[in-house]
């Protein structure tokens, strides 16, 4: 068996301090992945009126305190994680001096291209985005991904505000970096059947991916990221919502066509291959359904990854949005079987690389996993933000493509509210194509929410 530590490399983990937490299997690939290029990720909420800096930051110390939350220090040999106080929380400050949109997403690139230290830091940097004129401020966090997933940073933030306008009450939850029990849930070690039948999954995936369509990569761009922020029509969720529940589909696998398709509409050389015509599609989603209810609210990562290889992305958008939930419906059902993947990945990537001498750089990403894009779909938890409804106007997010994905897509919705992030490697698609292709996302999605083939 292979447990949750760093035994799939043979490596003992040293002995637990008093609240540290072993990293997970996703976590220890985050890791890996750091060595290639930063691992960020944030999110933004829009808050209507003038910013009040001093309360803004007090509420920020103020929830970190209570929930533990201070310098982490990360131990890579031994693969945990662990918390120091801390009150020394910065909480910068910066106008839009033009276009809202345009500055929130200079400032997410700007955020994910740095790294975070390798000495214990706050993992999360916040900052004050001001609107002109004082309409309006966001509250923007981009935080060290190997820390926290995005359900755990929609609880803190929910939490801050509530705090900022004096709405929450003492029994309000917050996240907690440390609860009882949470090592021994977190070292659960991999079901052997579940790990055998990864392996043959594996084997199964890399032979489709040999057959896959290989997006642009120029071999002379380092791994820099960019980002463009894009709402979609506000009635476009409350229709798409319903076309997937009748059509018995999820909305992330919605999400997961629209990119099929859009990408495909827009990679012309793939028309020109003989067989290089597969779109593989990634997805990452929560798995902290499947977490005991004692650790809902644990400050940490719970997340399950998958690949689908959309063999005919240009059939049309509900052909290719039927092939695609039928694969995710399995594997939702089964969240030992994403663990153990996330095992056979880690192992693949960090052992079996090192013996037959491959690099961990970008391009063996690009030549082992030929990935086109990912999909990230989150629905905001409006019950967190009760009380403060007329005060959150807006909530984007965008996640890291890491060196597997070129490109991902990170829809979000909040209160009825769908808006588009698209964080795009330089090396694959300049800022330009990925205005176009976000169009063409949207585009697809309103198809899907009219049931109407194009």
């Amino acid at each position: 068996m292979i447990s949750a530590g760093c035994a799939i490399d043979g490596i003992i983990a040293k002995p637990a301090a008093a609240h540290d937490l072993p990293l997970n299997r996703f976590q220890q690939t985050m890791l890996f992945w750091e060595q290639v290029h930063p691992y960020n990720a944030g999110h933004a909420v829009r808050l209507c009126g003038p910013a009040d800096v001093p309360s803004l930051q007090e509420a920020v110390r103020d929830v970190c305190r209570q929930s533990g939350l201070g310098l982490m220090r990360v131990d890579p040999v031994g693969c945990r994680c662990s918390y120091e106080p801390t009150d020394d929380i910065a909480l910068d400050e910066i106008s839009a001096a033009g276009d809202v949109d345009q500055a929130l997403a200079d400032l997410f690139r700007r955020q994910l291209n740095e790294r975070f230290p390798p000495e214990p830091h706050h993992p999360i940097r916040w900052t004050v985005l001001r609107e002109a004129a004082d309409a309006a401020h966001w509250l923007v966090l981009v935080y060290h991904h190997v820390a926290a997933d995005a359900s755990a940073i929609e609880l803190l933030i929910s939490a801050v505000l509530k705090r900022y306008f004096q709405q929450g009450s003492l029994s309000d939850p917050l996240p907690q970096v440390w609860m009882d029990g949470a090592a021994e849930y977190l070292s659960q070690p991999v079901v052997r059947s579940e790990l055998i039948r990864a392996w043959i999954n594996m084997g199964h995936l890399h032979r489709r991916l040999k057959l896959a369509f290989r997006m642009p990569d120029d071999p002379q761009c380092d791994d820099q990221t960019a980002v463009h922020v894009r709402s979609a029509r506000p009635d476009l969720w409350p229709a798409l919502a319903s076309a997937c529940r009748a059509r018995g589909v999820g909305v992330n696998d919605a999400c997961m066509a629209a990119l099929a398709v859009a990408l495909a509409q827009r990679t012309p050389r793939r028309q020109q291959a003989w067989l290089r015509k597969r779109l593989p599609i990634a997805t990452i989603a929560s798995g902290r359904r499947d977490w005991p209810e004692l650790l809902s609210n644990l400050f940490s990562v719970c997340l399950i990854d998958w690949v689908v290889c959309v063999d005919h992305p240009d059939a049309g958008v509900f052909k290719v949005l039927d092939a695609i939930a039928a694969n995710t419906r399995s594997l939702k059902a089964s969240p030992a079987a994403a663990d153990a993947m996330s095992a056979v990945r880690l192992f693949f990537i960090r052992r079996l690389w090192s013996l037959l001498g491959i690099k961990n750089r970008r391009q063996s990403y690009s030549r082992s996993f030929p990935v086109a894009g990912g999909v990230s779909t989150m629905v905001v938890h409006s019950e967190r933000f009760a009380g403060l409804k007329e005060k959150i106007t807006r909530y984007v997010r965008v996640g890291p493509p890491g060196p597997a994905v070129p490109i991902v897509l990170s829809p979000t919705v909040y209160d009825g509210r769908l808006e588009i992030c698209i964080v795009h490697r330089l090396a694959t698609m300049q800022p330009e194509a990925a205005k176009d292709l976000a169009g063409g996302v949207i585009e697809q999605l309103e198809h899907i929410a009219a049931g109407e083939q194009p």
